[in-house]
């Protein structure tokens, strides 16, 4: 894994890797290595990992709200009522770091302090991107050395908007060795944790 890290101080090593990042994001990282047995790196707000060949830089966080009657996914829309339109949207710069074009290959996930892992929102992604943003709901692609920007969205509770945590992660289904018919189910194969900045 290869990570760029703007300069810092008092960067240290976290799960057997370039980074740190909170004393959350340090623990939380261990937890997952051992849980999905994939290694783990950890890193502090403002540094650039780069995950399958995408390097992944937070540009905003903010807080918006957004109508659940908006989105066109009923699991969305009852997220969205019960937190009252509340949406952390992560503003985010993809970059292809490979000499072929690829698709956004890793996928996000957001740790807020609740202890809660949440999910990308199709819909309140959707309803924060601008002209020329990527779509990765309609399976875009990035050229060789180009730099697209895409938004993250996720549904949290108010009071959870602070302190939480990028996974950054890339799955790939492959034949499970424990399964003795050798069927295949999804592995994590890389991951990354990024301390994000509070929001605006």
């Amino acid at each position: 894994m290869r990570v760029f890290i703007p300069l810092l101080i008092g960067l240290s090593l976290a799960c057997g890797g370039v980074g740190g990042g909170s004393e959350r994001a340090v623990k939380l990282c261990q937890f997952l290595e051992t849980n999905k047995e994939c290694p783990c790196d950890s890193f502090p707000v403002g540094s650039v990992p780069i995950v399958q060949g995408t390097k992944v830089e937070v540009l905003s966080v903010k807080i918006v709200h957004v109508d659940p009657k908006d989105s066109a996914n009923w699991d969305e829309r009852d997220r969205l009522k019960k937190e009252g339109g509340n949406v952390l949207a992560v503003e985010l710069a993809l970059t292809n770091d490979t000499p072929m074009k690829i698709g956004i290959e890793p996928y996000f996930y957001l740790h807020t302090t609740d202890g809660e892992r949440r999910g990308i929102e199709p819909g309140s992604s959707a309803k924060q991107l601008k002209e020329g943003y990527l779509d990765r709901w309609k399976n875009p692609s990035i050229g060789p050395g180009q730099t697209k920007k895409t938004v993250a969205a996720f549904v949290v509770p108010k009071g959870e908007e602070k302190g939480a945590i990028l996974e950054i992660s890339k799955t790939e289904r492959k034949p499970d060795p424990k399964d003795p018919r050798g069927r295949k189910k999804l592995f994590t194969v890389e991951q990354v944790l990024l301390d994000l900045p509070d929001p605006e």
